[in-house]
């Protein structure tokens, strides 16, 4: 029998609220937390519990630290950044196409940069 964990998910947008769907569904405890000014320990599992969240202020560092929570910060993750350089690309790429008055087939362009986003635009 696999262990069950603890997962906290920083709220953001609906991304977020999946992402606690599958883990309870993967019987983890998992919940959606507010902001760390809102954090009260009725509400809060034990210390240990692996706190989610794209990007973590210096607020939320330390809260983090104080209630003894794991935190993984998957924006920092290079699986992660890749694969969400390839969607922001192809949403640069949309709104190229929404304010063009033609196709932006055979057009040349300029990407400045060739990193996560600029290396899938590029392309």
């Amino acid at each position: 029998m696999r262990e069950t964990m603890d997962f906290l998910v920083m709220r953001g947008d609906r991304r977020q609220n999946i992402l606690c769907d599958l883990l309870i569904a993967d019987g983890h405890n998992a919940q959606l937390l507010p902001g760390p000014e809102k954090w009260n320990r009725q509400n809060l599992p034990a210390p240990g519990a692996l706190l989610v969240t794209a990007k973590a202020d210096m607020a939320l560092r330390e809260a983090a630290l104080a209630h003894g929570f794991r935190l993984l910060e998957y924006g920092r993750l290079p699986s992660f950044q890749r694969e969400n350089g390839v969607v922001t690309a192809e949403g640069a790429v949309q709104v190229a196409m929404k304010h063009r008055l033609r196709t932006i087939g055979g057009s040349e362009a300029l990407v400045i940069g060739y990193g996560s986003i600029g290396r899938p635009l590029a392309a």
